[in-house]
């Protein structure tokens, strides 16, 4: 297309805008790291709009990217102006909404934050409509474009570790607010669906459908099993385990390394991680692969099943709770179940 893509952001809170504040110091965020922060660093995206319904965080929205048509109702502005992509970074309680009426407003690109919903009935609906319209979703399961996370899924594939055998992965909060990026990562490292979980979560909190933390046991469909650990940690960290060797971060991705077992024992030999020398941030890295898939109709690093099937496997370790610790195959049959993430 000519000239620059026009955005429009919903939501003006931390990810719309504010969060790269607050992490200017912490090594472990590549900046930019909101939306609009990259944005603002994209020559090929002109922020056209916003809308939140704070006057003031819409206010200082407008002043810090420059942005003049700024929208109390999110309707209004999908009503009048021509978008070509739509942020939406609003509570996770709203977001399926949201989604749907930037659908209906012709929107066509979405770069969603996670959780997609809350329910598997709305992210079931979401994935139906962007599938059929056509519509390029991306969710914001960060790691899915951070460089690092990305080579090492480039290694794995290309049998670096051989075949895969176990992924985990720790990262304290919600299982479905922060478990997004955790649940999403290990999917990626294993290289596959998960077919059944059991969880163990607090069995007070389980009774109720408020997001919660949790631990559980993965079995993945190609055979490899998986370890997810929220419940008793507040590191963020993810190893894949292999025939051949392993690839380990730690440190929320800061720390690296990568292990062969090529000694005559089959003990492991350590190796450099290869860390690629130029890096953009992860979320620039999102944007330009939204951009991508408009021009080539392919389908976005995290899309709408991607994060549908984050929520799913949250949905289901609690489920394993209710259900006394048994197993929970997926896809579950129950679609009306949720975890309200904020």
């Amino acid at each position: 297309m000519s000239g620059k893509f026009r955005v429009g952001v919903i939501g003006c809170g931390r990810m719309g805008s504010t969060i790269d504040d607050e992490v200017l110091d912490y090594p472990a965020v590549q900046l930019p790291y909101s939306h609009a922060a990259a944005y603002s660093e994209i020559p090929e995206i002109e922020i056209v709009g916003a809308a939140d319904v704070n006057p003031a965080a819409l206010e200082a929205f407008g002043n810090r990217w420059g942005v003049t048509k700024l929208y109390a109702d999110y309707r209004a502005m999908l009503d009048e102006l021509d978008l070509d992509l739509i942020s939406i970074t609003t509570r996770a309680t709203e977001r399926a909404q949201v989604i749907h009426d930037a659908i209906d407003a012709g929107g066509r690109a979405i770069f969603a934050e996670k959780a997609l919903a809350c329910s598997l009935e709305e992210a079931d609906r979401i994935v139906e409509r962007v599938e059929a319209e056509g519509v390029v979703l991306a969710v914001n399961c960060s790691r899915r474009w951070h460089a690092y996370y990305v080579q090492a899924e480039a290694m794995i594939n290309n049998g670096a570790i051989g075949r895969v055998r176990h992924v985990s992965g720790s990262c304290p909060g919600g299982m479905s607010h922060s478990g997004s990026h955790a649940l999403d990562v290990l999917r990626m490292l294993a290289g596959s669906d998960v077919a059944w979980v059991m969880g163990d979560v607090p069995a007070d909190k389980a009774r109720g459908d408020d997001d919660l933390p949790g631990n559980g046991y993965l079995k993945f469909a190609n055979g490899a099993t998986g370890f997810y650990n929220a419940l008793s940690t507040s590191q963020v960290e993810f190893e894949a385990i292999g025939t051949e060797g392993r690839i380990r971060t730690w440190a929320n991705g800061v720390q690296w390394e990568y292990e062969k077992f090529s000694d005559p024992r089959g003990m492991p030999v350590r190796h450099v991680f290869p860390r690629p020398s130029r890096v953009k941030s992860a979320t620039i890295n999102a944007v330009y692969d939204i951009l991508e898939c408009l021009a080539s109709g392919s389908s976005p690093r995290c899309s709408a099943r991607d994060g549908r099937a984050a929520l799913e496997i949250a949905i289901a370790l609690r489920e394993s709770e209710r259900q006394g610790g048994t197993r929970i195959h997926l896809p579950l049959k129950d679609r009306t179940l949720r975890l309200d993430s904020r």
